[in-house]
């Protein structure tokens, strides 16, 4: 398992793509299935550090990312302790409604579900989000 701890800072992304990229590499995960889940995690934390502290982008939130990888599957954990948020609450995206719209946000979440097999969100007393991420290595 691989932990770290970024400030809310989009600077620190890179450095989040390149520790998940890390644990991949040593799953038998396909490149291409590895470069979504990479994508999936970047889209997940980018959106905690746009709405979890209500706009504000100097703030002392910290989140916390853990990547574990087995045989079986690929566990991704993220913790803040920023606005509560269920992402799995959303309702599902209509795509063509979307794309006519000409929005050009919102899809972050529809990406994580359509890339992750499982998406967990718990909320805890002591204002922490949990959100969990599961892939199946060979499903």
């Amino acid at each position: 398992m691989k932990e770290m701890v970024v400030p809310n800072d989009t600077r620190y992304l890179n450095d989040v793509r390149e520790m998940v990229s890390s644990v991949l590499k040593s799953s038998s995960l396909e490149e291409k299935v590895s470069n979504m889940i990479i994508l999936a995690v970047d889209e997940a934390i980018a959106n905690i550090m746009e709405h979890a502290t209500a706009n504000q982008i100097e703030s002392d939130i910290k989140i916390e990312l853990a990547v574990k990888a087995d045989d079986e599957k690929l566990v991704v954990m993220i913790r803040d302790s920023g606005k509560r948020f269920d992402p799995t609450g959303m309702d599902e995206v209509d795509m063509k409604k979307h794309l006519q719209s000409g929005k050009k946000h919102g899809l972050g979440i529809f990406l994580i579900r359509q890339i992750m097999d499982e998406v967990i969100y718990t909320y805890k007393k002591d204002c922490t989000n949990e959100l969990c991420m599961i892939k199946y290595i060979n499903n």
